[in-house]
């Protein structure tokens, strides 16, 4: 099954809302093109997931990733510099389970957006690494965030958060508990 829905028409068409939902499901990913607005973008978000408050969002719940060079923890990718790999929203007890991720202009050099299956790697991690797995869920495993941030686990079945798979269609693939 192809990740990608490059007709941009049908992406917009609610119809297609099912196919992206079960493209999400099964592969994690979905690739599309065609958006042409931060209007538009909304309404397409809006029609695959709850769009959350984010501090550094505007009020239609785009957060614009623009070199402002604010300084200090929790800035980082508001600079030119390299990421790590990291789960947005990782600072808050209920991190999103979906995002959408929009290039408005191509970088002249670097840009690139390194993406993890983590459907796979808590596969992996289930059929080889099961003690760290388990270690993985264990309460107040890790510390998110910066100064107000939280202890908690690092994987989480997604029914003890109270979502349900129209929340994060990404997050279905956690297994309901941890490995014993």
């Amino acid at each position: 099954m192809s990740l990608a829905i490059a007709a941009s028409h049908r992406f917009r068409d609610p119809s297609q809302q099912p196919r992206v939902v079960a493209l999400l499901r099964d592969e994690g990913l979905v690739t599309f093109s065609g958006i042409t607005d931060r209007t538009e973008l909304a309404a397409v978000a809006g029609r695959l997931m709850a769009i959350r408050p984010h501090r550094d969002a505007d009020p239609d719940g785009v957060t614009m990733i623009t070199g402002t060079r604010t300084a200090g923890p929790g800035y980082a990718a508001f600079t030119d510099a390299e990421l790590i790999p990291h789960t947005d929203g990782s600072s808050v007890p209920d991190p999103p389970g979906l995002l959408l991720l929009a290039c408005q202009q191509l970088a002249d050099e670097g840009g690139a957006t390194l993406v993890a299956d983590g459907a796979r790697i808590i596969g992996t991690l289930a059929s080889q690494h099961r003690d760290a797995l388990a270690a993985l869920y264990a309460p107040r495993t890790a510390f998110f965030g910066i100064a107000g941030g939280h202890l908690g686990p690092v994987c989480e079945p997604a029914e003890a958060r109270g979502q349900d798979a129209a929340d994060g269609p990404a997050r279905a693939s956690i297994p309901d508990s941890p490995p014993r």
